[in-house]
């Protein structure tokens, strides 16, 4: 939290939704707008889990 406002760190953020999921107050959305950003959260994913 930074001035009582969620703050994600973008550097671990690996586009999962999670953080959108558990704000009790729906206040985070993602939207990606480069669709090539689409293909390095699935490598960054790749690196804990199994995607296929």
């Amino acid at each position: 939290m930074i001035d009582n406002k969620a703050v994600v760190n973008q550097d671990s953020c690996l586009g999962c939704g999670r953080c959108m999921e558990a704000c009790p107050n729906e206040g985070i959305t993602i939207t990606i707008t480069d669709l090539s950003y689409i293909d390095k959260l699935i490598k960054d994913l790749e690196a804990h889990i199994e995607v296929s």
